[in-house]
């Protein structure tokens, strides 16, 4: 289970939390009750048709896809050390900074989607902060493409 069912939206406490469910049938014939609710989130729900595989080719795929995740949040993380250093090593380089801030956010939203890494590492961790962090990139972002004048940082 993930999070708790509600009919109303006060009922409900929402939970983000992707993975495999590893279970052995007990008859020939097996019935899977699936509910939702969605009072909190536009596009919650259910987003792809579940699937019925052996637990191996599951499992292989789901570390791949998380393998993917946890490269793409490495390489954004050394970006953002690289940046910032080259920040503190010149000044007069915010560009670094700003590029270091852009990384950092891009890896916050990696940590909150996809496989939701950040609710598999702290399984209490907020569903509302983790949304927060979902859309701050996409509302940041247009900030670091923006033409910055050195003037309005002086």
């Amino acid at each position: 289970s993930s999070g708790v069912v509600g009919r109303t939206k006060q009922d409900e406490q929402p939970q983000f939390k992707p993975g495999n469910v590893y279970f052995t049938p007990r008859s020939a014939s097996v019935r899977i009750l699936i509910q939702v609710s969605n009072h909190n989130y536009r596009v919650g729900g259910i987003w792809a048709i579940p699937r019925i595989s052996i637990a191996s080719v599951a499992a292989s795929e789901w570390s791949g896809s998380t393998g993917l995740d946890l490269f793409l949040l490495g390489a954004l993380l050394i970006m953002v050390v690289n940046q910032s250093a080259l920040f503190i090593s010149r000044r007069k380089e915010r560009s670094a900074l700003w590029f270091a801030c852009l990384c950092l956010f891009i890896a916050l939203r990696i940590v909150v989607t996809g496989n939701s890494l950040l609710t598999q590492w702290i399984p209490t961790f907020s569903w509302e902060i983790a949304r927060k962090f979902e859309f701050l990139p996409i509302c940041l972002g247009p900030v670091f493409f923006c033409p910055v004048y050195p003037r309005a940082f002086s």
